[in-house]
């Protein structure tokens, strides 16, 4: 999609439209536009309410639960005792 902005210098002036229709994006809540002496301008849309359908592949990294060391009663140490005879 591309996309055409037209402004008017104020919020009320200002459309976004989709170039290839002709069809405004009533969507449209924010348009920040910056232009900084040396650099490419840059524009931010915030768009709300978008409706999606994605699919896609996820890699994901399994963790290993950590031993958590348990503090060993009297009991546990008299066992311990009696195993090494």
């Amino acid at each position: 999609m591309k996309l055409k902005i037209i402004s008017g210098g104020d919020h009320f002036n200002t459309k976004v439209i989709d170039a290839d229709s002709g069809k405004m994006l009533e969507c449209v809540r924010e348009v920040n536009w910056s232009c900084k002496v040396g650099e490419l301008a840059e524009v931010n849309i915030k768009i709300a309410n978008v409706r999606v359908d994605i699919t896609g592949k996820i890699k994901r990294k399994l963790f290993r639960e950590k031993k958590v060391k348990k503090k060993l009663t009297i009991q546990d140490l008299i066992a311990k005792e009696r195993m090494k005879k």
